[in-house]
């Protein structure tokens, strides 16, 4: 019983990790500055992202 309720979670867990997985971009990237990002997107959430050389 408890094995069968295991594989039952399971097979959901995984489910939904590979439902949600795309090879799509969700957010377009750009080589603009940061300010003039912002002013176009005034009161919107903006991703960003960076890296760094230590």
């Amino acid at each position: 019983m408890l094995l069968s309720i295991f594989k039952i979670l399971l097979l959901i867990l995984f489910s939904l990790f590979s439902f949600n997985c795309e090879d799509k971009d969700a957010y377009p990237w750009s080589m603009d500055s940061l300010d003039n990002i912002i002013v176009k997107n005034s009161g919107k959430m903006i991703l960003v992202d960076f890296e760094t050389d230590w």
